[in-house]
């Protein structure tokens, strides 16, 4: 990738840019004193014709690229997220981490454009969240799952549709929107705001259609972002958590006692729905593509996460996919059908493998 000649970090982030596979790098990890590594089609690689980064470089990168507020903030707490734009190396999210053996950078490979859900590869129920009214959607899944993607996918097709003003809280934030029929206004934690909850009771005073909330870390904003679709806001959110039911459980269980049983009905009737998504590579290695379970509100989920039967709603799921229900295994037969995806992979991220086909 480097041919060998000495390079600075942003050379190394524009050559990612323009490699032969550039759009399946998503993701450059720099250690100090060491070979950088990327992360291609979700696998780690070390780059062996780059050069290691020591510790002058690496400040060199961070100092040029983060604001005196954010400077000061990992002189603080040895860690700090941001977005950033470069005309070099384009968009990227960094992420930079203090050890006692010195700094490390993490840095996110961001797309310049919002993609389409048809171009994800999405399934078509979720075309249908743009028309909901209010109520509350969740996407959930892990690190690196493509959730922050898809939701930008959806803002970005409400943007295209309908008349709204649209308010977006990211920490940090990862796609930029340009209004279309809606106004988007977008605020950063850590550098407009000071956190998720601050935001969300600010933006309830600006007239607000539509609010993204980044993601859903604690209890606060949870409870925040629960009001604010109960108050007749369409919001959506990321959980970090591994399917629909369990992102279900993790939202209501985060809050104890009485609490919790006042959020359950809270949750159950504001709730339209969720999806929980991993990124698998293409049976081609050419790329990756999503695979969802997905969630959507009926009477029979709604009383089972008023009364903590959380377990009961994968049967729930299966029952529901007349009205465009899937569980994790429904959508890797899908993919595997349509020849998107390998037997090996679907099987790997199955959590139920005799569920899929042979």
């Amino acid at each position: 990738m480097a041919s060998g000649k000495q390079i600075d970090i942003p050379e190394l982030l524009r050559l990612c840019r323009v490699a032969d596979n550039a759009t399946s790098v998503s993701d450059v990890h720099i250690v100090e004193n060491a070979r950088p590594w990327v992360r291609v089609n979700g696998r780690v690689q070390c780059v062996d014709d780059a050069p290691p980064f020591g510790d002058a470089a690496i400040k060199e990168f961070y100092e040029q690229n983060l604001s005196p507020v954010l400077l000061r903030a990992l002189a603080t707490d040895n860690y700090v997220t941001s977005s950033v734009h470069s005309p070099i190396f384009g968009d990227v999210r960094i992420h930079i981490f203090r050890k006692t053996d010195g700094l490390d950078l993490v840095i996110r490979l961001l797309n310049g454009n919002v993609p389409s859900i048809q171009r994800l590869r999405l399934p078509k129920i979720i075309q249908t969240f743009v028309d909901t009214a209010n109520g509350l959607y969740l996407f959930s899944g892990p690190t690196g799952s493509g959730k922050s993607t898809a939701l930008a996918a959806v803002i970005n097709e409400i943007n295209r549709k309908y008349d709204y003003t649209i308010f977006t809280v990211e920490d940090p934030i990862e796609y930029k929107y340009r209004s279309d029929r809606s106004l988007i206004r977008q605020l950063a934690v850590g550098q407009d705001v000071q956190d998720y909850q601050h935001a969300i009771r600010s933006f309830l005073r600006a007239d607000p259609d539509v609010l993204l909330i980044g993601e859903m870390r604690d209890s606060e904003t949870m409870e925040a972002a629960l009001r604010a679709a109960q108050t007749g806001h369409l919001v959506f959110s990321t959980v970090h958590d591994n399917g629909a039911a369990e992102t279900c459980q993790r939202v209501c269980g985060s809050f104890s006692g009485d609490r919790q049983e006042q959020i359950k009905m809270t949750f159950a009737s504001v709730v339209r729905g969720v999806v929980s998504l991993k990124l698998l590579t293409t049976a081609d290695e050419k790329g990756r593509v999503p695979v969802c379970e997905i969630m959507i509100m009926n009477d029979a989920i709604r009383n089972q996460i008023r009364k903590g039967e959380f377990q009961q709603i994968r049967s729930s799921i299966q029952q529901g996919r007349d009205y465009g229900m899937m569980t994790l295994e429904d959508d890797l037969n899908r993919l595997l059908s349509e020849g998107i995806i390998t037997r090996e992979a679907a099987i790997e991220a199955s959590n139920i493998p005799k569920e899929i086909k042979a």
